[in-house]
């Protein structure tokens, strides 16, 4: 029963009182103006991402129990500036939309139906305002190249700040951003090594975004001038705030999105690639005694590392599929020690909404992969895009990797959701801008930055 309610009180959040710090009024103050009166589209997306990233999510307004944190906010400042310009641009619905708005309303249905309580269909509503609200907002607002070379660019600017932070956080042991609340003024150690989190909920958390965003700061290279210089300064920031962490899962999926970046000069054997590879994996499950997922928990990269704990829930997982292929499952919380904490964002969507939900989350993930494979063969000739497209690739390949070793539950999975944006709306900024892209010689930091 004790576990049930460890489980409920995971499934269910919300509740709480307002929590806004002088600052973060500030902050948002100042958003309200810059998106309703300076009236640049173009920058209005990476604002919003600035200050989602860099403040902790406990920042909320609660009003009758619904929580509105600040990232929440801010996607409804930017949908209000749409309605009230009246913007006109639309798009046609691809197959990713359809397939992304029929995983989010399988995940409210089922993850409803399993608890059965109004609490979590609120929770829910939340999801969606998150999912929805966040992922359709970047459809509207990404139109060309430009766009999407702001975002990378805020990318850069936000992991440098956050890796000066979190270096300060290992030096005093404190973390500046407990100022603000819902993180730990005071640094998690594990055995003899310091996890810094800086504005994050968890260190696995911090370590996962700054390798997702990785190559994407990678691709402003295509940019020559003072461009370059930043992507060599955001790099080595998000490279530090992986390491910063001191956890084994983000540095899997930096080496992930950097051997996925390093497979750009064979990128016209990529198929044969993924078949090896396919090879690779059935040979291995078929001459080891355990089955291939044990890896993770052979290969600990940090000391103290829970790859054990991983291996079992994907075991479990697997082995326990009646229990949760319908609905999910409230039980999972007595499967095994610390079976509660669902490390493993695919293992989340089966747990949370069954088969179905899983199976919607894979053919989005399959879609985003089909989508940059075809853009990359109508690209062929356009080396500087075609880099682009890749590294985009190469960003979702690290998520998907990563995706083993963590569940995003804090503002991390906003970015999930841009990127996904940015893919789905590849056949526009890719397309319509090619000659503009080729041409570009030198950038300018965006003038919210």
């Amino acid at each position: 029963m004790e576990m049930e309610e460890k489980v409920r009180s995971l499934a269910f959040g919300g509740g709480g009182e307002t929590e806004l710090h002088p600052i973060v009024i500030g902050i948002l103050i100042l958003a309200f103006v810059f998106i309703f009166f300076k009236n640049q589209r173009s920058y209005i997306l990476p604002f919003i991402l600035l200050v989602t990233f860099l403040l902790p999510i406990s920042q909320r307004i609660s009003v009758l129990g619904l929580n509105f944190m600040v990232m929440r906010i801010l996607i409804l400042m930017g949908w209000a500036w749409i309605i009230i310009r009246a913007d006109q641009y639309s798009f046609k619905l691809n197959n990713m939309d359809k397939c992304f708005i029929a995983w989010v309303s399988s995940n409210i249905i089922f993850y409803t139906v399993l608890w059965q309580d109004f609490g979590a269909f609120i929770n829910r509503l939340g999801f969606a305002l998150d999912s929805l609200g966040m992922y359709f907002l970047s459809r509207k607002m990404i139109r060309e190249y430009q766009d999407i070379k702001n975002i990378f660019v805020t990318y850069a600017v936000i992991s440098v700040l956050i890796a000066f932070c979190m270096i300060n956080e290992h030096v005093s042991k404190e973390n500046v951003f407990a100022i603000f609340g819902g993180v730990s003024e005071f640094s998690i150690i594990r055995g003899d090594r310091l996890r810094a989190q800086g504005p994050f909920l968890h260190a696995l958390l911090a370590g996962s975004f700054a390798a997702s965003i990785l190559p994407c700061i990678v691709s402003l290279w295509v940019n020559k001038g003072s461009s370059r210089y930043l992507v060599i300064v955001g790099s080595i920031a998000a490279i530090a705030m992986v390491f910063l962490t001191s956890s084994s899962g983000p540095i899997f999926m930096l080496f992930a999105g950097i051997f996925a970046l390093s497979l750009w000069p064979l990128r016209r054997i990529l198929a044969f690639i993924y078949l090896s590879a396919i090879v690779c994996v059935i040979f291995a499950h078929a001459i080891m005694k355990a089955p291939v997922w044990a890896l993770l928990a052979r290969i600990p990269l940090i000391e103290g590392s829970t790859g054990h704990h991983r291996y079992m829930l994907i075991d479990n997982f697997i082995s326990r599929f009646d229990e949760w292929w319908f609905t999910g499952t409230r039980d999972y919380g007595n499967w095994g020690w610390m079976t509660w904490d669902v490390i493993n964002q695919y293992i989340s969507q089966g747990l949370n909404g069954g088969i179905i939900t899983l199976s919607l989350f894979l053919i989005v993930l399959i879609i985003a992969f089909q989508y940059v494979g075809r853009r990359m063969k109508l690209l062929e000739g356009h080396r500087k895009m075609q880099f682009v497209c890749w590294s985009v690739g190469a960003s979702a390949f690290a998520n998907s990797v990563g995706f083993f070793g963590i569940a995003y539950f804090d503002q991390t999975i906003i970015m999930w959701y841009v990127l996904l944006a940015i893919i789905s709306s590849m056949e526009t900024w890719a397309q319509e801008n090619i000659i503009d892209a080729e041409t570009i010689d030198h950038f300018q930091l965006p003038q919210s930055l």
